[in-house]
Parts: C-alpha cells; sequence; structure tokens
C-alpha cells in the first residue's frame, strides 16, 4: 500500500500516472496512463512491420526524457530506489 499511496501522489511529466489499482488476496495489479506508442522495447527490439523504428535523435530524446524522470525522483523528499530500468518499462506517448 505504501508504493501505491507514495505513486499516486508523485506527479511529473516524465512519469506515467497511476489511475488505479486492485488487491485481492496474494495478487496486485496497478493500473497506469494508457501510452499509444508501447514501450521502447517495442520499437527496438521487434520484426513487427508496422512499428517504425526510432531515429537516434529520437533515441537521444527518450534517453534525456528518461535521465529526468530519474532525477526527479532522487529529488522527491522521499527517496524513490528504482530497480527496474528497462526498454520494457520505458513508454512512449509519441514518436
Amino acid at each position: 500500500m505504501a508504493e501505491i499511496n507514495y505513486l499516486g501522489a508523485v506527479k511529473s511529466p516524465g512519469l506515467v500516472k497511476l489511475t488505479g489499482y486492485r488487491l485481492e488476496d496474494e495478487q496486485r495489479l496497478s493500473l497506469y496512463e494508457f501510452m499509444h506508442n508501447g514501450s521502447l522495447e517495442d520499437h527496438m527490439f521487434t520484426n513487427d512491420v508496422q512499428l517504425k523504428p526510432l531515429s537516434w535523435s529520437l533515441r537521444v530524446k527518450v534517453a534525456l526524457n528518461a535521465a529526468e524522470a530519474l532525477a526527479f525522483l532522487h529529488s522527491c523528499p522521499v527517496k524513490v530506489i528504482c530497480r527496474g530500468i528497462k526498454a520494457p518499462y520505458i513508454l512512449l506517448d509519441s514518436v
């Protein structure tokens, strides 16, 4: 519950919004804002012809935005340790 309460209160342009959650027995489900262009992993490591590859300038922009989001989390009054920074968890709203 502490994680849910904290993530619901944290707001930054570089972080998706937690919109809801469900706790039932041993199962947890978190519902986040929808990002219509999927994840960074989708664009970099797929053979799907409908997904266009990211240009180098866009890749640098994504890396910069991810770094800014991490810097924001590290500057919050309550420090956040990010354990899973990887391509499937970097979501893209536009490409």
